[in-house]
This record gives structure tokens, sequence and C-alpha cells, in this order.
């Protein structure tokens, strides 16, 4: 997660001001970044260098460094049709761009094991209404089998 990114999501989704966006979750996201943080990422730039697990702002992608040599996979369904739609969003205002970014900085740093798995015309909540962020994009028996290999020996 790039804090910093996050930040500058919710405040363009503010600022654009479309109500079928989910304004009141950026509201909410500013405010427990500012609170975890002590401030904006241009107020407290330290903090979220420290804190955030990844930043596309920084040449070696900051604290990605840690992760290296572990296993990483990460899940997107960028849906940008579905997303300007249903939800007044595009790929400024998703995190799929950082999920990206953050598996190529991984590969760039010697991580094989980095993947980003994308899907196409999943991300279904009961009783069928379509949601691409929901975590029925996610394959789970062939998710639980590569948790398996991932945790084995090599």
């Amino acid at each position: 997660m790039d804090f910093e990114s996050w930040w500058n999501r919710g405040k363009l989704n503010l600022r654009r001001g479309n109500p079928k966006s989910g304004l009141e979750e950026s509201q909410g996201i500013l405010y427990a970044l500012r609170s975890a943080m002590g401030g904006s990422p241009n107020q407290v730039p330290q903090a979220y260098r420290s804190r955030s697990p990844f930043l596309v702002s920084l040449k070696d992608g900051g604290n990605a460094r840690l992760l290296k040599s572990i296993p990483i996979r990460l899940y997107t369904e960028p849906d940008v049709q579905w997303w300007i739609e249903n939800m007044g969003l595009d790929y400024y205002t998703i995190n799929a761009a950082d999920q990206a970014a953050l598996i190529l900085q991984l590969r760039a740093l010697g991580n094989m094991k980095a993947e980003l798995i994308t899907t196409t015309g999943k991300g279904f909540r009961p009783p069928g209404t379509r949601n691409p962020h929901s975590w029925t994009i996610v394959d789970e028996p062939e998710l639980a089998q590569w948790i398996v290999k991932s945790l084995q020996p090599q």
C-alpha cells in the first residue's frame, strides 16, 4: 500500500466531488491517514516514507525492499468502464496502478515470486451484484495451492 498515493487518490476524489464515488470513504481515509501519520504527505513526508510498505515516488520503492525475497501475489480487476459508470472513479482513483507498480518494483529488486493477477468479468457479490473490488475475483482453490507452495522450503 502506497499511503502517499492513497492520500492523493482521496484528495482527487473529493476535489472531483462525484456523489457516486464514495466521498465519505475518501474523507474517512484522509482523516485516518492524517491521524496516523500526523499530517499530509507534504507536511510529514518522512512519516509516509517510513510507514508505507511501498512508495512509487521513491526510486527504490521505499520499504518495498523489505519484500524483495517474500512471495507476493496481488489481485485486481481494473474494470475501468464499470468503475466510471457505477462509482465515478477511474485509473487515477483506484489502486490498480499502484499494485502493478509494486510488482514491477519487486521484480526490479530481484523478486521473481512477485505476481499481479488481473481478472476480467469476475467480482460479484450475492445476489449477483457486480463489484470488481470484491474478493470474488480470487480463485480460492488456486490461491490456497499457491500459499501452500510458497510456504514450502525451496
